[in-house]
């Protein structure tokens, strides 16, 4: 028989390694009376469906770079409570060429095999641009463009999410692709998008206001299904 001290425990998957605890955010829009009564259209629900989209921009950004502090904490941002610095691929090329082949391969053979099958690159549009211009040495593109209506082209025979909020800089120590498996990504919702018209508070300047507000966190729960590219030297 084993001893039972003999045995030592697996800590690298320790939970409460940070809590999610759900934060406000809210936005606002003001739209003239004047407005909404010389159109045709409903600028109500048009200027409800904007600032939903600010909400959904809003937590877009925090789920990519946020820091954690009262907001998601972001795939890009480098966190023990989140995805470490151990889970970093460095770049080994230089110039306009930082980005390489055998970069993207680090990545994709970094992230665990059983968490693999589903993950998803994801990147600015910018890097994007470097990334589809690079081959295999049998001259072929790496980025295999869809060819079908509603399925996503793919790298390395994974799919490719852009982002906007994802960083630009291909500065040296700049992060710039994450590769993971979004299942691994945990959200905490209060609630819904909860919209509020105030046609008092802004009546002395003959406007409406509309208020969207919604309360949510969110974190990476384990590290193993990410990868994260660093630049090394400048792009």
């Amino acid at each position: 028989e084993i001893p039972l001290d003999a045995i030592s425990a697996d800590s690298s998957w320790a939970f409460a390694k940070r809590e999610l605890i759900p934060t406000d955010l809210t936005k606002l829009i003001k739209i003239t009376k004047k407005l909404v009564a010389a159109t045709p259209f409903d600028i109500e629900q048009i200027a409800i469906r904007k600032i939903a989209l600010k909400l959904m921009q809003a937590y877009e950004k925090a789920i990519t770079v946020g820091d954690g502090d009262g907001e998601p904490l972001g795939v890009f941002y480098a966190s023990d409570n989140g995805i470490p610095t151990s889970r970093v691929v460095s770049t080994t090329g230089t110039g306009t060429g930082v980005i390489t082949g055998d970069d993207l391969i680090e990545m994709y053979l970094k992230v665990r095999p059983q968490v693999r099958k589903v993950a998803v690159w994801i990147m600015n549009t910018a890097i994007l641009k470097d990334v589809m211009k690079l081959k295999d040495k049998n001259d072929q593109y790496l980025w295999q463009q869809s060819l079908r209506a509603g399925e996503p082209s793919t790298l390395l025979g994974l799919p490719v999410l852009e982002s906007e909020f994802a960083p630009t800089a291909k500065t040296a120590n700049s992060y710039m692709i994450v590769l993971g498996n979004l299942d691994y990504y945990k959200f905490a919702y209060w609630k819904d998008i909860e919209i509020t018209i105030a046609n008092e508070s802004f009546a002395g300047k003959n406007q409406i206001g509309i208020y969207g507000h919604t309360l949510a966190d969110g974190c990476p729960i384990n590290p193993e299904a990410f990868a994260r590219l660093k630049a090394v030297y400048a792009g």
